[in-house]
Parts: structure tokens; C-alpha cells; sequence
């Protein structure tokens, strides 16, 4: 009898401390979550200096020439406000006193977009650089493009030589291009 009146004490002192596991106290509260709209672009490599050299061989014309083997990235970061259309684009232009050596035209153009995630856009054609913005990257949508060396919009300058009568030796050129993020 002692026996079972121990167990029904134990079964009772069990039983009341699982009422007090159960007791349980909560609370809640409203969060605001928001993604601002982000437009962030940078440069990723050294400007090149492109100097239009002696052609190999004596009679040929001055070879145009370019920074293919070390291209510079462009990389950005962007929330657009309707995903469903993005319509971000990358326009490059210099000042309207900037131009390139006599005889010469600087072109520019996006090889790749490489790294990161999202829409990151799609390279436009070629351009040659002048004092009135042309697209370079266009359809560019909520990304991130990395910030990696190759990673981002890579692109290469070509510096043309498109009326050889016209160079002038000697002469230097220093120019700003500015590259524009926009809606």
C-alpha cells in the first residue's frame, strides 16, 4: 500500500509540474520592412593610356589601338521600383571641350556583363565617344554586379585612327568621361 501511495504521489507531483510547463506568456509587434531604391556605380580599373605608336612596317598606316588586354569593369548596384520592367540603363559621355587627337576617334565598347546576380543588363554597341550621352549597358534591373577584378560591365577603349592626313605628332589629349546611372 505504501508503494502505490508513493506512486500516486510521484504521478501527482508529476502531473502538477507539466500544468506549470504548459503556462506560457507571449507577445507581438508590427514590423516595417522596406528596400530603398538603390543607383550606386563605380569604376573598377586604371584608365588606360592609349598612345597611337609607328606601324611596324615602314608605309603602313599608324595602327589604331586599344586596352583589350586589361579591360576596366563598371560595377553597380541597383533596386528598381517595378521589377517586372526594368529600364535602367549606363550612358557614357565626355565634355563638350573634350575630343580626341586630331586625325582620331575614341570608341568604347561593353564586351560583358560578368559576376553578381540579377538583372544585371545587356551591353549596347559600340560607341564613339562624344559630348552627347549613348547607352553602353541598358535593361539593367534589381543587381548586384560583384566587385571582383573582371566583374561588372567590362568594356575596352579603342583609340582610332581615322584620317591619318590629320595627325599631329606630339600633340596629348586628356579627356573626362563620365559615366551616368539612370532611370
Amino acid at each position: 500500500m505504501l508503494r502505490s501511495l508513493s506512486l500516486a504521489l510521484v504521478v501527482s507531483l508529476l502531473a502538477g509540474r507539466t500544468c506549470e510547463a504548459l503556462a506560457t506568456s507571449s507577445t507581438s509587434h508590427n514590423l516595417t520592412l522596406t528596400v530603398n531604391a538603390i543607383i550606386l556605380l563605380r569604376v573598377n580599373g586604371a584608365a588606360p593610356t592609349l598612345t597611337v605608336v609607328a606601324p611596324a612596317t615602314a608605309g603602313d598606316a599608324p595602327p589604331s589601338v586599344d586596352n583589350s588586354a586589361s579591360p576596366c569593369q563598371l560595377q553597380y548596384t541597383s533596386t528598381v521600383t517595378v521589377p517586372a520592367t526594368p529600364a535602367r540603363r549606363i550612358t557614357a559621355a565626355w565634355g563638350a571641350a573634350d575630343s580626341a587627337p586630331a586625325g582620331c576617334s575614341l570608341k568604347l565598347r561593353v564586351t560583358g556583363i560578368s559576376g553578381g546576380e540579377g538583372s544585371t543588363g545587356s551591353p549596347g554597341p559600340e560607341i564613339t565617344v562624344s559630348s552627347s550621352a549613348q547607352d553602353i549597358v541598358t535593361a539593367i534591373g534589381s543587381c548586384y554586379t560583384g566587385t571582383g577584378s573582371g566583374n561588372g560591365a567590362n568594356y575596352y577603349y579603342t583609340l582610332s585612327v581615322d584620317n591619318p592626313a590629320n595627325l599631329v605628332g606630339g600633340e596629348t589629349r586628356t579627356v573626362r568621361l563620365t559615366f551616368t546611372f539612370t532611370d
